[in-house]
């Protein structure tokens, strides 16, 4: 049940593919602990590391656990941990003695949760290194949203300016004018998103590329290969919740941008340049 009250134990065991010293430097952070005290949690017997709290505390510390790549698993307190053979008992009840603030006495009680919080999984750089084209495409559709932010805003602009500037009353000028600067706002926002891979830019994103599918032909393929980026497979791990993590702990790993996707941004410059500069050259002065 929801109310009883959970207990976080560590199998004294790694996850396969785990590296010994980066768990134990992870443990260490989580906990604030010495080495040797970390290796004490992973000397292959089992051992509680909180007791008393709630399932979704539980629930918590055991995904951090699992992140910096140790064995864990939560139990009811009350219910203990099943076994077959009595050896495997008492030390379960020997385990129970164990928590982290008897490992480190200095360490409040409520600090293992906080500090689970930030903690990048065990094998970050392998997953940052797979991810890593991918996570390019998204930063550089960012740019194209930035892009799209200077078209908007310029559009906007010009139209407010004209509807100001012609004789009578234009109401459908002001409105497509406060349109396109609020369309330019939500670009540059979406654009700062992917950027920066935050999750919250993923659904907006989604929504302005599928519109932007209207536009035929390059604006289908554009979009659809954003839309690509977004909602695959590699989309869904990089916004998870962990991915900002991993990539503050591979600093030293570095994405390039493509040399198409820079060629795809000068032509929408130029484009950009030409629907501004035209209409000027080929006005006749009154």
């Amino acid at each position: 049940m929801e109310g009883s009250a959970y207990t976080v134990m560590v199998n004294g065991q790694l996850l396969p593919g785990t590296d010994l010293e980066q768990a134990k430097a992870r443990l260490a952070a989580i906990f604030k602990l010495e080495p040797t005290q970390a290796e004490r949690l992973l000397s292959g017997k089992p051992r509680a590391i909180k007791r008393g709290v709630s399932a979704e505390a539980a629930r918590k510390l055991e995904k951090a656990l699992r992140r910096a790549g140790v064995a864990s698993r939560v139990v009811e307190a009350t219910a203990g941990v099943t076994g077959s053979s009595a050896p495997a008992q008492e030390e379960q009840g020997r385990s129970l003695e164990v928590t982290a603030s008897e490992l480190n006495p200095y360490q409040t009680p409520h600090a293992p949760l906080e500090d689970a919080r930030g903690v990048a999984p065990a094998n970050a750089a392998a997953i940052r290194q797979e991810l890593l084209g991918h996570e390019a495409g998204l930063r550089a559709a960012g740019l194209l949203y930035y892009l799209g932010t200077l078209g908007s805003l310029i559009a906007g602009s010009m139209m407010l300016t004209l509807s100001s500037a012609a004789s009578g009353t234009v109401p459908i000028g002001p409105a497509l004018g406060a349109f396109f600067l609020a369309l330019g706002a939500l670009q540059g926002w979406v654009g700062y998103g992917l950027r920066h891979l935050r999750p919250s830019a993923r659904i907006p994103a989604g929504i302005l590329s599928g519109i932007g599918l209207l536009g035929f032909p390059m604006g289908t393929i554009i979009n659809g290969y954003v839309l690509y980026l977004l909602f695959s497979q590699k989309g869904n791990r990089i916004f998870a919740d962990d991915y900002l993590d991993i990539v503050a702990a591979t600093p030293d790993m570095k994405y390039r941008t493509h040399p198409v996707v820079w060629a795809i941004l000068v032509l929408i410059l130029l484009a950009i340049a030409a629907a501004i500069a035209v209409p000027m050259l080929t006005s006749t002065p009154s």
